[in-house]
């Protein structure tokens, strides 16, 4: 018999991209038994909570099932609307009150075999995502059928693992401490079965350790969701200023995000969106420059506050309260210092100067007149002509990737300079259509499908909306020189191909200089 505390986890899977989420099944299967009752009310605070209020979303479904000497399918509700979420929380608050339901045994074998039944009755359409809580204990009760020994049961459950590995649901699993008595042992017959190596192995499924000190990141770190993190108090503003916010990525992926709105007392404050890329398993600021409404009461505020993001909204915490003092008239802080702010005008003032000189010796040098700056100071025209593409590399420095051209197939190229960029260390650009960086006019489809990433030493493709890239299984890495497969919603087929971009002139030079070097030997 179990005597630990056993914490119901209801978690859920997060989405890559800046797509629409897709509806899904959210299967929650707990290990349960009497201790549960005295852990109810942290269930409700620390859990359901977030997943009602901040992760299911309208067409989503619902489904809670109980295991211990048998199992039992208690929920199974649609998410439609608010009143769905207030009937799920209804049928929660009952289950407190079934004490005499819950089990003195625990018969996991069948409860998996139970589990996967359930799940493949399931609509196909939806895509699948199973939370079990267990401490991974087989201990069926007196007379069920059971496996005879300790080979037996791992090889139950490598069955079971491997059927879920080929129905390809997403899967992760809350591990409960087992019970143990006074001094800390285990107890008679509640010893440590394979089950955790098994899944973590042939399932790739994710196990989070339950911890009573980080109940409130317990959501968000098992189902690998990403989550806001507000700060605690902005200080003094005045009507304009910036919120560093925290984008936590707990995913094995980088995830891409763009900040659309920030809603306070019904009024959107963000002055623009904010787009920001956060590498796997890491955080990053995301500062958002808010204008305050008129008539703001001057003196200490608490507000309420609202993120939007673009697309897929299943981030935690997207709601939560900025503290500041408002002090009106007060100068704009942007999150850097008057020091700061008037070395960063110069810098920007002296960066436009010189690009308008080169803008102008570029000019000069297509039209064929030598350039003046060089013989100023003493250079010749033959010093300053030749260029091979190794030494200039399209001008890439610390700052900014060399110049990277898509390639779509069957698209004319002939269109200037708009699908050449310079990507940015550490920023991304938009693939797509409409308004894209890298635009798509062969075919239809929407801005932003996918984006373009530099990291300061390679570069990245990232599909955002994944029914474009039916063939790409996520990120790829050091994606020049490979053809990307895509296809649009009406299945034209094509691919994308982004290679370094090498000038007409440049290329002139570099035959010239060959051929000069030949004549030479």
């Amino acid at each position: 018999m179990k005597k630990k505390l056993i914490l119901l986890f209801l978690g859920f899977a997060v989405f890559v991209g800046g797509a629409a989420a897709e509806n899904i099944d959210v299967i929650v299967m707990v290990d349960i038994t009497w201790s549960l009752y005295e852990s109810y009310d942290d269930i409700e605070q620390y859990l359901l909570g977030a997943l009602l209020d901040e992760v299911l979303q309208s067409g989503d479904t619902f489904h809670l099932l109980r295991f211990s000497d048998d199992t039992n399918i208690e929920i199974t509700e649609v998410i439609r609307n608010k009143d769905t979420n207030d009937l799920i929380r209804q049928k929660l608050s009952q289950l407190k009150n079934l004490r005499w339901q819950y089990g003195h045994y625990t018969n996991l074998v069948k409860a998996i075999s139970d589990l996967i039944s359930f799940t493949e009755s399931r609509p196909k359409a939806n895509k699948k995502v199973v939370i079990l809580i267990t401490d991974g204990i087989n201990d069926p009760p007196p007379g069920a059928e059971t496996p005879a020994n300790a080979d037996e049961l791992r090889q139950r459950f490598l069955s079971q693992a491997d059927q879920i590995k080929r129905q390809g649901w997403e899967m992760h699993i809350l591990r409960i401490p087992g019970a143990t008595d006074e001094n800390g042992n285990p107890l008679p017959g509640t010893q440590d079965t394979p089950f955790f190596d098994i899944f973590n192995h042939d399932t790739n499924t994710d196990i989070t350790d339950f911890s009573h000190d980080d109940r409130e990141n317990l959501l968000a770190d098992t189902a690998k969701l990403p989550r806001v993190i507000y700060p605690q108090d902005l200080g003094e503003v005045g009507e304009e200023f910036s919120i560093p916010f925290v984008m936590k990525n707990n995913s094995d992926i980088p995830l891409s995000f763009q900040l659309k709105t920030l809603i306070v007392n019904e009024t959107n404050i963000l002055t623009s969106p904010v787009d920001l890329f956060v590498p796997a398993r890491s955080e990053s600021q995301l500062l958002a420059i808010v204008k305050l409404p008129e008539m703001m009461t001057p003196g200490k505020q608490s507000i309420p506050a609202s993120l939007e993001f673009e697309g897929d909204n299943r981030i935690l915490s997207r709601d939560g309260t900025l503290n500041f003092t408002f002090v009106p008239g007060k100068p704009p802080n942007f999150g850097i210092n008057a020091f700061f702010a008037s070395i960063v005008m110069w810098t920007l003032l002296g960066l436009a100067i010189l690009t308008f000189l080169v803008i102008i010796l570029l000019f000069l040098r297509m039209r064929g007149v030598d350039n003046p700056f060089r013989r100023l100071l003493g250079g010749s025209r033959a010093e300053n002509t030749v260029y091979s593409a190794q030494q200039k590399k399209l001008y890439a420095n610390g700052h900014h990737s060399f110049a990277v051209e898509m390639i779509v197939s069957l698209q004319k190229r002939q269109i200037g300079h708009r699908n050449i960029h310079r990507v940015p260390k550490g920023r991304s650009l938009a693939v797509g259509g409409k308004r894209s960086a890298f635009l798509i006019f062969l075919v239809p489809v929407p801005k932003k499908i996918a984006l373009f990433h530099f990291d300061g030493t390679s570069f990245s493709f990232i599909p955002r909306k994944k029914e474009y890239f039916p063939a790409v299984e996520g990120p790829i890495s050091d994606c020049l020189d490979i053809e990307i497969p895509a296809r649009s919603k009406k299945g034209y087929e094509f691919t994308i191909k982004f290679e370094r971009y090498i000038s007409p002139l440049e290329k002139i030079h570099a035959i010239f200089h060959s051929v000069k070097k030949q004549a030479i030997s």
